[in-house]
């Protein structure tokens, strides 16, 4: 008698299905054809769920059926731990004339079924007592894909980690509007059907379509959409792209997080200023990985001032992670919004003194900009002594901005003080290993090639690996 499948034990068929080189469509195929296999390729299956515009070859990816499916069989939902949206909503649209981030072709009725879903949705709703309920049906009305993401979101209780391009952020107040439903108390606590309080969610990306990153994100993601993450109490990682100037983040006085299991935040492409900066590593007390890449618009929309980089307030920001931050990345772009040159006849500056790093008791990895570790002014240096952590094993040196606003250091000033720090290297930085220098894709940087030259020379006698490279603006 051949031998069944089926008749292997438990410890054999498992690692088999969930190790084996099985698609999405044979582990479907499984659950279908064969019954007692349901229970073993269903989580499989589930487990982490992604829909992808930028490959979509025809339309938009049905992410409504989705939501039926979980809607119509609950004991899904507790199967996803990943979910992920890429591409860009706007991207993969099949009719180019509807209305953006929609699902149904316009001028069309919906069909039967989508009526159903729309229906059993507009239920979801009004039984878990959303606030706004008006927005959330009008969205699902429209085929709004915002709406329907963020009710995939609520219906999946075990999720660890979840990816949106900013696409599936922006000006999307439905999202912040399921983030806040989580935490209140009617969701908490309430005798009727209660949504996903989020507590096993581990890692949060709003990210950026990959082929924007090399561009000003003209960011647009703001407070309302971000600040409940910081009280989820399992989080561990955030990568927030594009934070607008309207991300406060102020805190309720009588109800601050306290995000003791954030260990990275990411910041690329963002707005948020130091007094921004200051109010969310207060509630971050074990933070270890913090990548802050600030994007200032000098000409922006509303006639706003032209920012300014305050070193002072910087510091006391970071200064509340010093005794637990392992790895920093700082940068900085001026921008114009408009055709506006940026340029040394508008001074858009660096003001106080440089932040001292030696307290910085465990930063291995250090990425920042000159102007920023050595301050504005070459009189007002503060000296190496305070500027090294004593524990830094990477350090990253960037020429943001250079020509593109006036400032004393030049390649050649900096050389000096790179050469003064590697004859005391004993002294500041016993442990450092190597120096990279990074450089704006472009003809202004200050660096020529006998600096760079000079530099990797000089990392040569003290011993320590050099990397140059040019990379483009944040």
């Amino acid at each position: 008698m051949v031998a069944s499948l089926l008749t292997l034990p438990g410890e054999i068929l498992n690692p088999i299905l969930l190790k084996g080189d099985f698609t999405s469509q044979d582990l479907s195929a499984l659950s279908r054809v064969c019954k007692p296999l349901r229970p073993l390729t269903l989580p499989r299956l589930y487990e982490a769920i992604i829909f992808n515009w930028s490959t979509a070859s025809s339309g938009t990816p049905k992410i409504h059926f989705f939501l039926r499916s979980l809607l119509e069989t609950p004991c899904l939902s507790a199967l996803v731990k990943h979910f992920r949206c890429i591409g860009g909503k706007n991207k993969g649209v099949r009719y180019a004339k509807q209305s953006p981030g929609t699902l149904w072709e316009e001028g069309a009725t919906k069909t039967v079924e989508d009526g159903e879903l729309v229906k059993m949705a507009k239920d979801m709703v009004h039984t878990a007592d959303l606030p706004e309920p008006l927005l959330w049906i009008d969205a699902l009305e429209m085929g709004n894909i915002d709406a329907f993401v963020a009710l995939i979101l609520s219906q999946l209780p075990q999720l660890q980690t979840f990816h949106l391009d900013v696409d599936f952020i922006t000006n999307n107040r439905l999202i912040g509007f399921l983030f806040k439903h989580a935490l209140s108390s009617n969701n908490q606590s309430s005798a009727r059907r209660c949504l996903s309080t989020f507590a096993h969610l581990r890692h949060v990306g709003f990210i950026s379509p990959l082929s924007e990153q090399s561009l000003p994100s003209r960011a647009s993601v703001d407070t309302d959409q971000v600040m409940s993450l910081f009280y989820f109490p399992a989080i561990e990682i955030l990568d927030l792209y594009s934070l607008n100037r309207r991300a406060l983040f102020s805190w309720p006085k009588d109800n601050l997080p306290c995000a003791s299991n954030l260990r990275t935040l990411n910041l690329p492409d963002c707005e948020v200023d130091e007094e921004g900066l200051k109010r969310v590593l207060s509630v971050t007390p074990k933070l270890e990985r913090l990548n802050y890449h600030r994007q200032c618009d000098i000409d922006p929309p509303g006639g706003f001032p032209a920012p300014y980089l305050d070193l002072t307030i910087l510091g006391k920001a970071l200064v509340q992670v010093r005794t637990t931050l392992r790895h920093l990345s700082l940068s900085i772009l001026f921008y114009a919004n408009t055709a506006l040159e940026v340029d040394d006849d508008r001074y858009h500056g660096i003001s106080n003194l440089p932040f001292l790093f030696e307290s910085f008791d465990k930063l291995e990895y250090l990425e920042v900009p000159f102007v920023i570790l050595f301050g504005p002014h070459q009189a007002r240096f503060p000296g190496l002594e305070n500027l090294m952590p004593q524990f830094l094993r990477h350090l990253c040196l960037r020429d943001d901005m250079g020509t593109s606003t006036y400032y004393e250091w030049t390649a050649s000033t900096c050389l000096v003080k790179i050469r003064d720090m590697l004859a005391r290297r004993d002294q500041l930085a016993p442990n450092l290993e190597s120096i990279t220098l990074r450089l704006r894709e472009s003809e202004e940087s200050e660096w020529d090639e006998g600096e760079q030259d000079e530099l990797r020379r000089l990392c040569s006698i003290a011993g320590l690996d050099c990397t140059v490279s040019k990379v483009l603006p944040d």
